[in-house]
């Protein structure tokens, strides 16, 4: 099932979630004063560095519509010459303040994508948006936690890793315990994830879906997606999937984070221009796997450093610059049939070691190359002939030498002679 903008799609995501999304991860201008003195104001900039900062020499952009909307009332207003906008005389209320996204062009700025203003209030300016073109031949970069393997706990464990403040938002947005464990069914819980890694330095976001596979849905459930661990956009399951959800036994459900249903923002690609993205699922549902895939352009050629790639074509190297690139952690790609087939490292991502497991259909010499994200082998496991069934070999994050290497993601090849398989594991600090 494919997600993408609902008109009329309900608004209202519970009291708890609703209070997340409205207090959370905004810019916050109270005041005491008993009327709108003067208007809020900022500029629509283009953000050709995309930092989400407006830099000396950035140019205003003319003639986009920015809103204000409060309690089903939206007020519009146009950018001048210079880029520049301004609010006034609005009746009292919290006001969200938004961009309407033009086509080739995404939001690098506030990172928060909105800025919510109290009336009454004074004067408040510097409310800017920072946008920036999109290039033609954006790359693709793929993170995926848990294994497609249908809900079967048997697999061993495979766990999420939320952030600190993605945690911290989980525990207070719902009374429920949190959990980190996949394929695992329960009730009154939360469970959450952070995607961190997926974009290298001098880049930016140009689009982005999220896939996730769940089922033993509920009326109450509902999926929130969070940056730095604060909220930005969040639906129920029956708003998700609509009047046929209950009849699911269960859905692989894809969003597309620039065509969202409406709350009021659609776009939601302003909170992954960081390099972090946050979701959780509250409260029933089991989570088979989540997959964040991410489009993205650079000003030049980018730093690749701690990014990995699949190695579609078997040679062990570098992507050309401006290819397409898949990575994933916990994702295999198996040539061969099935000789050798890669099964979820564990831990993942690691800190001191993970463990790499495979299965061997039939006995066969195996070797395992470890490649850091230029292709290079770092580590080489020559482990001779094996029996068939399932194997695992440690790695200590070291190269060839004993050195330890460097974090970020990294590649590896299990070959033998009838096959080869590979997967992605990530080495944190």
């Amino acid at each position: 099932m494919y997600i993408k903008s609902t008109p009329g799609l309900p608004s209202l995501m519970g009291q708890k979630l609703l209070m997340l999304l409205l207090m959370s991860f905004v810019v916050t201008l109270c005041t005491t004063s008993k009327a709108q003195a003067q208007p809020f104001s900022g500029t629509k900039y283009n953000d050709l560095n995309n930092n989400g900062v407006r830099d000396p020499g950035e140019p205003g952009l003319a003639g986009w519509t920015i809103q204000a909307y409060y309690n089903g009332s939206t007020v519009t207003t146009t950018t001048d010459a210079s880029g520049n906008y301004s609010f006034s005389s609005l009746p009292d209320g919290t006001w969200t303040l938004f961009e309407v996204q033009q086509l080739g062009w995404v939001q690098t700025g506030p990172h928060a994508m909105v800025y919510h203003v109290d009336v009454p209030g004074v004067a408040v300016s510097g409310l800017d948006f920072g946008n920036k073109e999109k290039c033609s031949n954006p790359s693709t970069v793929s993170l995926t936690v848990g294994e497609n393997d249908d809900f079967n706990p048997d697999n061993g464990p495979e766990d999420t890793s939320p952030s600190p403040e993605l945690q911290a938002a989980m525990n207070f947005s719902y009374p429920y315990a949190s959990s980190t464990q996949l394929d695992n069914s329960g009730s009154d819980r939360v469970i959450g994830h952070t995607f961190t890694g997926f974009l290298p330095d001098g880049c930016y976001v140009t689009g982005a879906r999220f896939i996730i596979h769940i089922k033993d849905l509920d009326a109450t459930d509902a999926i929130v997606f969070l940056a730095d661990g604060s909220g930005v956009w969040g639906a129920t399951i029956p708003q998700i999937l609509g009047s046929g959800w209950s009849s699911m036994i269960d859905a692989t459900i894809t969003f597309d984070l620039e065509n969202l249903p409406a709350y009021p923002t659609t776009n939601i690609l302003a909170a992954l221009q960081d390099g972090d993205f946050d979701f959780f699922l509250q409260d029933d549902a089991n989570i088979d796997y989540a997959t964040l895939e991410v489009d993205y352009c650079c000003d030049s050629a980018p730093n690749m450093q701690g990014m990995g790639f699949r190695d579609i074509n078997g040679s062990d190297a570098q992507w050309p610059i401006g290819a397409q690139i898949t990575t994933g952690i916990g994702e295999h790609n198996n040539t061969g049939d099935a000789a050798v087939r890669a099964l979820q490292a564990r831990p993942n991502p690691f800190s001191d070691h993970t463990m790499l497991s495979y299965e061997l259909r039939k006995a066969e010499p195996v070797s395992i190359d470890i490649f850091d994200a230029l292709g290079n082998t770092v580590y080489t496991f020559d482990l001779g002939m094996q029996s068939a069934g399932l194997h695992e070999v440690r790695w200590n994050g070291v190269n060839a030498a004993g050195t330890r290497v460097a974090t970020g993601i990294y590649g590896y090849s299990i070959k033998t002679p009838g096959g080869r398989s590979t997967g992605q594991i990530m080495l944190q600090k």
